[in-house]
């Protein structure tokens, strides 16, 4: 099997892709209670008002340039004070923000918008294309550094027209180009000298957004309402005013003290993933929404194998593939979200029946008493083995990697789960010398699941092999919020906040 590029493969595998996503608290590393659901609920919710602070959490950032910073809670601080040409509203769709209208060329390659008119950041100033060219600027600047990156690269250049038009020339035509024009646009005279390598505690964020910054110190970054955002009078705004005050991020160490912040009522949000978190959606004291997140696991067959032969037939990877994809649409692994119908990857399911037909116009006999496949080597007839390879020290992949030892065994074939290290996947994957094995990865923020697949192949130097990646689930995953945090929650991965210009706080009795 050829392999390129293993660094950015085992980043990709590993880590995620870049730009991939929100660090999630894994339940399973807080099964305690501090008693907080044992209150009683003294909230009185009488409708949406303006009032109250939303806490939120934070790491000790390095910069608060979104721009500049690979901190993701940075880049979600940033959804409050700055605006974007585009946002998504779905994994695959986008709403406009500060674009008005836009047209693409019949190649694909020239994007022309139209800006929104009258628009002025925090300290009055004037929103024009000259920012959003900057913004395109900088971030191909910072290069790998910034968050990004990857939004920008199909970029080749671009060119205002005027105050409000800007026209955008791709290298080649994209059909994702819009979720990849979501990154905060920046007021180029405020950040145009702003170092990419330094954190500088005086300098202010100012944006279009409905918050402005108001300082960062004794551990609290502290933002409050915007009055004057433009988009609360826009004809496809909220139609109301933001009814929270302001915004509170509060700042630790790591990621991991987030879900102790939560239980002690520091804070009033939490993300969690785990098998076991659907334990939080029976509790009374806090609100729960669950989603499909962007990490997902996949099946890669090698086109060699752990023997150097048997592999090599497309048709029979494609009747393996085929099979399993059968078998998790009817007997879907509890792990995640069965993700094999959500994209068109190219081949139909396949029950054992016609599995076992496909394998035996490949020359395979198939013993229906003794429930074993035969191949035949030089003659001897003996039953296909192959080896299920996963990371041992991941509950998730071995129980996946038993999930498919099951199927493979249904179709006679003798199937070994054996577990390896990152070391030894590394090592496997670079010679090929592997059968099947189960990796996982992100999709990146401006990316679907379908493009991941795609760039993964690349990654991989499978690009141009048949039937040898197969997605098997996503991980679920779920927003924690306070019990007097009010209104429409509607998290997906790329907005675990989306709704929340309809957010507002309850106060309970000894508030009032």
């Amino acid at each position: 099997m050829k392999k390129t590029a293993i660094v950015l493969l085992i980043l990709s595998l590993v880590a995620g892709l870049g730009g991939c996503g929100q660090q999630l608290i894994d339940q399973d590393d807080y099964p305690y209670y501090t008693g907080r659901e044992e209150m009683p609920v003294l909230s009185q919710d009488s409708g949406p008002a303006q009032g109250g602070r939303l806490r939120l959490f934070m790491t000790t950032p390095d910069s608060l340039n979104p721009l500049y910073t690979l901190n993701p809670y940075i880049r979600e601080l940033s959804l409050f004070v700055f605006d974007s040409l585009f946002a998504p509203s779905g994994e695959d769709s986008c709403v406009n923000v500060l674009a008005d209208s836009w047209q693409l060329s019949e190649d694909g390659k020239t994007l022309d918008i139209r800006l929104r008119d009258r628009i002025r950041y925090h300290d009055g100033s004037e929103f024009s294309a000259k920012d959003v060219e900057f913004t395109i600027e900088a971030i191909k600047k910072a290069g790998s550094r910034s968050p990004y990156a990857d939004y920008v690269r199909n970029i080749d250049s671009v060119k205002v027209s005027d105050r409000l038009n800007i026209r955008i020339i791709f290298k080649k035509a994209d059909p994702n180009y819009l979720l990849k024009l979501t990154f905060p646009i920046l007021p180029k005279h405020v950040f145009e000298d702003w170092p990419v390598d330094e954190y500088d505690p005086d300098r202010k964020l100012v944006g279009t957004g409905a918050y402005r910054y108001d300082f960062f110190k004794d551990g609290v970054i502290s933002l409050s309402r915007n009055d004057d955002w433009w988009f609360v009078s826009a004809p496809d705004g909220p139609g109301h005013p933001v009814w929270i005050d302001g915004i509170d991020f509060i700042v630790y160490d790591g990621d991991y003290e987030m879900m102790t912040a939560f239980q002690k009522n520091i804070i009033d949000l939490a993300f969690v993933s785990g098998s076991n978190m659907d334990s939080y959606s029976n509790r009374s004291d806090i609100l729960y929404s669950q989603f499909v997140g962007n990490r997902f696991e996949f099946i890669l067959l090698s086109d060699r194998g752990a023997d150097g032969r048997k592999m090599e037939n497309p048709e029979f990877r494609s009747a393996l593939l085929r099979y399993l994809a059968g078998c998790m649409v009817m007997d879907p692994l509890e792990t995640g979200v069965s993700a094999v119908t959500e994209v068109r990857w190219g081949r139909e399911t396949a029950d054992k029946e016609d599995t076992l037909a496909a394998l035996e116009e490949l020359g395979m006999v198939y013993d229906e008493k003794k429930n074993i496949l035969y191949t035949y080597r030089n003659g001897v007839r003996t039953q296909l083995s192959l080896g299920i390879r996963c990371n041992s020290l991941d509950l998730d992949r071995q129980i996946a990697a038993e999930w498919i030892q099951s199927a493979l065994q249904q179709i006679g074939i003798n199937a070994v789960v054996e577990n390896a290290d990152e070391e030894a996947e590394i090592k496997a994957i670079s010679n090929g010398r592997f059968d099947i094995m189960i990796l996982g990865s992100r999709i990146p923020y401006y990316s679907n699941l379908t493009e991941t697949l795609d760039l993964l192949g690349k990654s991989l130097g499978v690009e141009d092999e048949e039937a040898v990646i197969m997605p098997l689930y996503r991980q679920r995953e779920a927003v924690l919020f306070s019990i007097d945090v009010r209104g429409a929650k509607k998290p997906f991965w790329k907005n675990i906040y989306n709704g929340w210009t309809e957010w507002y706080i309850v106060r309970s009795e000894s508030e009032k």
